[in-house]
């Protein structure tokens, strides 16, 4: 039953059944609009609106686009334009992304074959080389044909390549001439072999059990125009060798298609595609390239594909990785007869503090994972990760993760397409710093809950002018105590349910997890907005917002539940924000050890239907409400509403609301001069400074129907 505390001036009489009028009980407290809600109205003065607010009328409204911001934009606050978020600008060989959120590449439907190969920018397949060079190559000083007769073979002509590399010196420029060679390549000396090209020139080490070209020392060795098919390994390179592998097709390896290891040993592949490495007997590696304890490879222009397990991987404090202008595509999953737990199919595996640096790639239709940092550091630019699908038991699909203390920073980027997460951090010590770039349509696995960002267990996630769009389950979420999420002029939008939740959450921080929101909108969320719910035993970490539009919640398919704010046992500190509310509720907290602070806030009702509840604050006991200079106005139903919490409201304005007050469940108002800082249980205490506008009732009779706690 409602109890109302006796007052000396009419604040408070309850009001029912009365036309709407200006309820000016506090006209004379002299505050000045200014000093008051985003909204409030002083009619004896001239109408000041705060930042980011326009007189509209007799009001101030918050300034913002007139109508929903087309792609790359989002609203902010004070701006009437739509303001430019995610990747905007598209480097060469890349255009603006279908759905229009950031850059892709095409790529060609079907994966390439033989001497062919996936390009970044190009639908189709391109040759691997040019086979149109003219050959020999003017500087060449040997020569094999394997069409040579035996009196043709003399001291610079030879039948096989392996003839040439025993016979030439050190400097020597050795030119194949097309045909197959049964052979495996191991140069002794530094040396350069130019085949016509890859589609006219073939190595077949599919009866060896020996690598296709071998560097085992200290030496500097240059391959081009050369097909190596069906070795044990396509090229290795250990103890400080110098490889470079130019426009090279490396195909059907046994173990690995490209090898190196060691501080000081490097591989530079450029314009190749390493395919279909399939790992011997299913059984051990299958990767495309293998990149060890120090080793140094560069990937330009080149394609990984089809590759089991692991496209690329690489290891070692001293490791090193520069990918540019290529195409990481299609890594399958290992045979049902792998050991070692693996059915994977990652794009990128990244172990013990391998560093990365990624420009213009594209990571698409991969299997686990595209890319997986474990305790590595990994730099993302001006790429594509999409398409990344799930094991065939229905886990992961990860776009990008980061785990053991692993590091990324992707900046001007999309991850599109995922399943699972598009970007998932785990781990105290783990990092992820976005900015510039879009996360969309991330879908469920089936299996894991679902989120455009995750982070959990103690990572770390900045966020910076990021669009997070039209994924299932969270536009970000965050788990647990430690876990720190900083956002910062970035876009959550048109989230929706993931089939295991009713509810899509444009940003969900649980069990501790700490949020910072700075100049953030979140919009179309199919559910609920922003939602915080620690369980005990757990404290709260208190989540700290301000600049924060939530536009647009609408509700989801099992009901017309939709909530712009939604605390369940958490710590708000809301500021500067605007909340508008179609639907069920604006702002909605429930729980001990709830505490919400608004202040300079605008809370506003635009129901699309008469029916819809449209109150604009639910507060369930226990927890606790702070509302400072906020603008609370438009409510179909409460534009306050206590059942059982307590709370205190200072200064600002209830405006046009049907019922402006409502009181239930034991909560009492009582206007004071002064608010406590912790008001006493089931008291809502009202600054005489507050002001009341036309409001259809000014206190309800405690019978009004409000949302229960999920």
């Amino acid at each position: 039953m409602l109890r109302v505390v006796p007052l000396l001036v009419a604040l408070l009489v309850l009001v029912t059944g009365c036309p709407r009028e200006e309820e000016a009980s506090v006209a004379d407290s002299g505050v000045e609009a200014t000093d008051a809600g985003p909204g409030s109205v002083d009619a004896a003065a001239a109408l000041t609106c705060r930042s980011g607010y326009a007189p509209v009328g007799e009001r101030c409204d918050p300034v913002l686009p007139a109508a929903a911001c087309p792609p790359n934009s989002r609203p902010s606050l004070g701006s009437a334009d739509c303001v430019p978020v995610g990747w905007t600008s598209c480097p060469q060989g890349f255009a603006t992304a279908p759905s229009g959120w950031g850059c892709d590449s095409r790529l060609p439907t079907d994966l390439c074959a033989e001497a062919s190969m996936e390009a970044i920018g190009s639908p189709s397949c391109v040759p691997v080389g040019d086979c149109s060079t003219p050959f020999p190559p003017s500087d060449a000083t040997h020569y094999v044909d394997h069409s040579l007769g035996a009196d043709q073979v003399d001291s610079t002509h030879f039948q096989t390549i392996s003839a040439a590399l025993s016979a030439a010196p050190a400097g020597a420029h050795i030119a194949v001439y097309p045909g197959t060679y049964a052979e495996g390549l191991a140069p002794k000396r530094n040396v350069k072999i130019t085949g016509k090209c890859a589609s006219q020139v073939r190595v077949d080490g599919s009866q060896l059990h020996a690598p296709g070209v071998s560097v085992p020392s200290a030496i500097r060795v240059e391959v081009s125009g050369l097909a190596l098919l069906g070795h044990w390994y396509g090229a290795s390179a250990i103890a400080k060798a110098q490889v470079i592998l130019r426009d090279m097709l490396i195909e059907g390896a046994r173990e690995a298609g490209v090898f190196l290891q060691g501080v000081g040993t490097r591989i530079d592949l450029e314009g190749s595609v390493i395919r279909g490495t399939v790992g011997e007997d299913g059984k051990n590696f299958g990767y495309g390239l293998s990149v060890n304890a120090g080793g140094t490879l560069t990937l330009l222009r080149s394609a990984v594909v089809a590759n089991s397990r692991l496209g690329l991987y690489a290891a070692g404090a001293r490791t090193r990785l520069e990918l540019t202008d290529s195409v990481i595509r299609g890594t399958l999953p290992a045979p049902e007869a792998a050991v070692d737990g693996g059915e994977l199919g990652i794009g990128l595996h990244l172990l013990d503090k391998a560093q990365v640096e990624i420009q213009r790639c594209l990571f698409a239709d991969n299997r686990d994972m595209a890319i997986n940092s474990w305790g590595a550091t990994v730099r993302v630019a001006n790429s594509v990760v999409r398409g990344t699908r799930s094991r065939p038991g229905g886990e992961t699909g990860v776009g990008l993760s980061v785990l053991q203390a692993g590091t990324l920073e992707l900046v001007s980027s999309l991850v599109s397409d995922n399943r699972s997460f598009g970007i998932s951090v785990e781990a105290l010590g783990s990092s992820v710093k976005v900015s510039d770039s879009v996360v969309e349509g991330t879908t469920s696995a089936g299996q894991w809950g679902t989120a455009g960002v995750h982070a959990a267990d103690g990572a770390q996630v900045q966020l910076l002018r990021t669009a997070v769009v039209g994924n299932q389950g969270a536009a970000l979420s965050a788990f647990e105590a430690g876990t720190t999420v900083s956002v910062e002029a970035s876009l959550f939008r048109a989230t929706t349910p993931d089939g295991k939740d009713a509810f899509g959450r444009g940003i969900d921080a649980e069990d501790a997890a700490c949020l910072t929101v700075h100049d953030a909108a979140i919009v179309e969320s199919t559910g609920i907005g922003l939602f915080l719910q620690t369980a005990a035993p757990l404290t709260p970490c208190e989540a700290v917002v301000s600049g924060l539009l939530v536009l647009d919640s609408s509700p989801t398919d099992t009901g017309r539940r939709a909530r712009g704010v939604s605390v369940q046992r958490g710590l708000l500190r809301l500021e500067d924000s605007v909340l508008l509310s179609r639907w069920e509720v604006a702002l909605f907290v429930n729980g001990e050890p709830s505490i919400v602070r608004v202040s300079r806030t605008l809370l506003r009702a635009q129901p699309d239907d008469p029916g819809v509840l449209g109150h604009l604050l639910v507060a369930h006991a226990p927890s606790e409400i702070h509302l400072t200079d906020c603008d609370v106005r438009d409510s179909p139903g409460a534009g306050l509403a206590f059942a059982g919490g307590s709370g205190v409201v200072v200064r600002g304005s209830l405006t046009d609301n049907v019922v402006a007050l409502e009181a239930l469940r034991g909560s009492s108002l009582v206007e004071v001069d002064a608010p406590s800082e912790q008001p006493p249980p089931f008291t809502i205490q009202i600054s005489r400074e507050t002001r009341f506008n036309n409001n259809g009732t000014m206190v309800g009779l405690g019978n009004l129907p409000l949302p229960e706690p999920l």
